[in-house]
């Protein structure tokens, strides 16, 4: 905290606000043990609440106040209105950093009383409520909120309204002269964002005249102005609410703004953090509609008691229905379901796990005996179940996923309804289950005749790995753009930082395999073994190049169980993202069909 911005609140005994932080923190440890149990490489929350805000009440009304100059972002602020219109208040109080209320006392306190009175003014009588609201309707409205305004020019800028002169040109051309362009930029943004009806010309008055003074930082880019790395620049009321339904009221983040420096980060050859996995799923899973939550599973390793934690995103109800397991494929994560979630937790709960390894679960150092690192697999869901207090339910692989599950179904066969193996890796025998007609990934092809790991390669580009990330990038941007919109590239950031952390999961991968396409020890000889009673369905993408072999001789050599096949056309391997609606079909129709049969 700065001690000087209090002094002139304790007058000469400056001290007393150095004395009060050191007695209050100097104490037996307890509060800071709790927060470095919530945090994360201390800037961020292990589980950050901007996912779970849709679990409060929308007609409760919810005011966020940042300091412009405060190191942490009013992204999640901007989200939150985003998501939840005009129940949401953002503010911005200028020449304040992190600690607002100590910074800009007077303006903090102004504006707490005045969200107080706005609360006051919906108690009483419906008559009541409509007189206080025509009395205030009558107060004359301000051009602009001139709590965004830094002290210095605040009484400049009242008198230049006073004259009724063109503000916006005086204002620009004062900035300059003052060489204030810094101090002053995120201000001309605020006030764009936050005046009254007259916001679209007074926004494009600020940024022409900027423009034409030459001042650095503003520019033009794809026909509309922009200024820094903000954009966007949007028209709303003076309420601030839209004034029209598909304009959306906020100032975009662009850059790295959206995550607080960390000088350990800052020092990493390449740019990456278990925080950057986190901050790109919450902006995947900001487009998804329904009610969830994460949650840190924790277990110990069969091997050596090494502690591990499962990463889980829960959508849970009162819904009595057998619950679905989800689990992803080599280099993917439980955001990869974002447009897949919606439509089948609608009757029943869902649970999204990230395998250990990947995304923002643990990672474990794998040895190198796949026999081991399946075990440890199943063991790892197996206490993930107990732990979720999960009797029975039904379980979904894909890929990789497809291979673990299978193995914790020859296990554990009474713990699972139904096995659903969606273009399950890992089943056929050496040499068997590859289509070699159909297209291949680039990736793997490389990587199947070079042996050499795409990750390394990535990593090796250090700083530069994001951009190189993006570039070959397409795969996550043309499936999920139409679902993700302007955070298309929220799963670019989630596929680089996922799988350019620790090595681990691509160890136990390459541990499991022969020659990339094959498994060491294929799991389709002992799936075909397993207790009749359970059901088996596998759905395949007919564009991908795993066939349905493993089905088949399932189906064949399996006459006493049921075994379902499924084949989606104009789809390849990522079934769940190519076809998600068909997918979503199928997978709802196998769920209420097992549902049928435990009645």
């Amino acid at each position: 905290m700065n001690n000087v911005s209090v002094a002139v609140q304790v007058g000469e005994d400056v001290d007393i606000i150095p004395n009060y932080i050191y007695h209050c923190n100097a104490q037996n440890p307890s509060g800071e043990g709790a927060f470095h149990a919530m945090s994360m490489q201390f800037g961020w929350a292990k589980d950050p609440m901007l996912a779970r805000m849709d679990l409060l009440d929308p007609s409760v009304p919810i005011t966020l106040i940042y300091g412009a100059g405060s190191w942490i972002s009013s992204e999640p602020g901007a989200r939150i209105k985003e998501k939840r219109g005009e129940s949401v208040r953002l503010e911005k109080i200028a020449s304040a950093g992190h600690h607002v209320y100590a910074d800009r006392a007077d303006l903090f306190n102004d504006l707490v009383n005045e969200v107080c009175e706005n609360v006051d003014l919906l108690k009483g009588t419906a008559a009541e409520i409509e007189s206080k609201k025509e009395a205030v309707s009558a107060t004359p409205k301000m051009l602009c909120n001139e709590r965004l305004l830094v002290p210095k020019f605040r009484n400049i800028y009242v008198g230049l309204r006073a004259l009724q002169i063109d503000v916006a040109t005086i204002f620009a051309k004062m900035c300059y002269l003052l060489n204030l362009v810094t101090d002053l930029r995120e201000t001309m943004v605020l006030l764009a964002v936050n005046v009254g009806d007259s916001v679209t010309s007074m926004a494009g008055k600020v940024v022409d005249a900027f423009m034409r003074l030459g001042m650095p930082g503003f520019s033009t880019a794809a026909g509309r102005p922009s200024v820094g790395n903000r954009t966007e620049v949007k028209e709303c009321s003076a309420e601030g609410g839209d004034t029209n339904e598909n304009v959306e009221p906020r100032v975009e983040d662009k850059g790295i703004l959206a995550l607080p420096w960390n000088w350990y980060n800052s020092w990493r050859w390449c740019p990456t953090s278990e925080a950057h996995v986190a901050m790109a799923e919450t902006r995947i899973m900001s487009r998804v509609e329904s009610k969830f939550t994460g949650k840190q599973v924790d277990f110990f390793s069969p091997y050596d008691s090494s502690p591990h934690h499962v990463w889980t995103l829960c959508f849970e109800s009162d819904n009595k229905s057998i619950p679905l397991v989800l689990v992803h494929g080599f280099g993917n994560g439980a955001a990869f379901w974002c447009m897949n979630f919606d439509s089948i937790s609608k009757s029943r709960n869902v649970y999204a796990v990230d395998m250990p390894g990947f995304a923002r679960s643990s990672r474990p150092k794998f040895c190198t005996d796949a026999q081991k690192i399946e075990e440890f697999y199943v063991h790892s869901l197996e206490e993930w179940r107990r732990q979720m207090n999960l009797e029975k339910f039904i379980l979904l692989g894909h890929s990789m996923g497809g291979f673990v599950v299978s193995r914790y179904a020859t296990t554990y066969p009474e713990r699972v309804a139904h096995l659903i193996l969606v273009d399950p890796w890992g089943l056929s025998k050496i040499g068997e289950g590859i289509d070699w007609s159909k297209p291949i990934p680039l990736w793997i092809r490389s990587t199947y005749l070079t042996r050499i790991n795409p990750l390394r390669i990535v990593r090796a580009f250090g700083p530069l790995g994001p951009i190189v990330s993006k570039i070959g990038a397409y795969y996550a941007w043309n499936r999920y753009s139409w679902f993700l919109k302007d955070e298309a590239s929220a799963m670019a950031d989630y596929l680089f930082h996922g799988n350019v952390l620790a090595r681990s999961g691509e160890d136990a991968f390459q541990a499991l395999t022969h020659d990339l396409f094959w498994a060491k020890n294929p799991a389709l000889d002992e799936l075909i073994k397993v207790d009749p009673a359970l059901g088996i369905s596998f759905v395949y993408g007919a564009q991908s190049w795993l066939d349905s072999t493993p089905a088949e001789m399932t189906r064949a050599k399996r006459p006493g169980g049921f075994v379902g096949l499924d084949v989606v056309e104009n789809s390849g391997h990522d079934i769940f993202a190519d076809a998600p609606q068909e997918f979503n079909r199928i997978v709802n129709k196998i769920c209420e069909n097992v549902e049928v049969e435990n009645r």
